[in-house]
C-alpha cells in the first residue's frame, strides 16, 4: 500500500481563455494545508409538524435547491520566491484582471460555450447565473498527487472566486506565505489527470 502525500502533489490555477488561449498558473511552493470540499452540498431536512406534536403527522421536506448554489470554502498556502511565478501568482490573485500581458477570463457566466454540473440541478447548457459584480474573475483550481507516476488522484474545483481582502501575506523567519482563501461556485470533481490544452502563464 502507497499514502498519498504532499510532496507529490501539484496545484494548478486554470482561467476560461474565451475560445482563445487558456491560461493556467502552476502554483509552486505550495504548504501541506490544502482545504476544500470533495462534492458539494445536498438540499437541507425541514421538519414540520401539528403545532410542534412528535407524532404521526410529522415529516420532513426539502429545503429550496437554491441553497446548493451556496458557495464552499477552499484555502491553501504557499510561499514565495524571487521568481517570475511568484510575481505572476501574486498579481493574479490581487484581483487583478491581466497577468503578464495577458487578460484573465472568467469562468462564470460563459453561456454555450461552457457547461457545469451541479447534482440535483443538472447540466445548465445556459451557464449558471452570473456575478452581479462584472469585475469579478472565477477560476478552475485543480490539484493531483502522484505515485511514482504511475497513478493519480485528484480534484477540480469550478468557477473559484478569490476575494482580494480575504487573501493574505504573512512574515516569519523562514519565508513570506501567501494565504489564499476561495470560494467554490461551481462544480466539484474527482480528477486523474489536469485539463490538457493550457498553457502555463508564469515564464510568459
Amino acid at each position: 500500500m502507497t499514502i498519498w502525500q504532499a510532496r507529490d502533489g501539484e496545484l494548478r490555477i486554470i482561467e476560461h481563455g474565451n475560445a482563445g488561449t487558456t491560461y493556467y498558473l502552476e502554483v509552486l511552493f505550495t504548504e501541506a494545508n490544502l482545504s476544500g470540499p470533495i462534492a458539494r452540498q445536498r438540499t437541507e431536512e425541514i421538519l414540520y409538524s401539528d403545532r410542534g406534536k412528535a407524532d404521526d403527522h410529522a415529516g420532513y421536506r426539502e429545503s429550496p435547491s437554491i441553497s446548493r448554489l451556496e458557495p464552499l470554502p477552499l484555502t491553501f498556502s504557499v510561499r514565495t520566491a524571487d521568481t517570475d511565478r511568484s510575481e505572476a501568482m501574486a498579481t493574479w490573485f490581487s484581483g487583478a484582471t491581466i497577468v503578464r500581458t495577458h487578460t484573465l477570463h472568467t469562468r462564470r457566466g460563459q453561456g454555450a460555450t461552457y457547461t457545469t454540473s451541479i447534482p440535483q440541478l443538472g447540466t445548465w447548457t445556459a451557464g449558471l447565473p452570473n456575478f452581479a459584480d462584472s469585475g469579478k474573475v472565477a477560476f478552475m483550481v485543480e490539484v493531483l498527487w502522484s505515485r511514482s507516476g504511475t497513478s493519480y488522484l485528484g480534484y477540480r474545483w469550478d468557477e473559484v472566486y478569490f476575494p482580494p481582502n480575504e487573501q493574505t501575506i504573512t512574515e516569519s523567519e523562514e519565508a513570506v506565505t501567501l494565504g489564499l482563501n476561495g470560494q467554490v461556485y461551481g462544480g466539484v470533481t474527482k480528477i486523474f489527470a489536469f485539463t490538457g490544452s493550457c498553457t502555463e502563464i508564469g515564464t510568459n
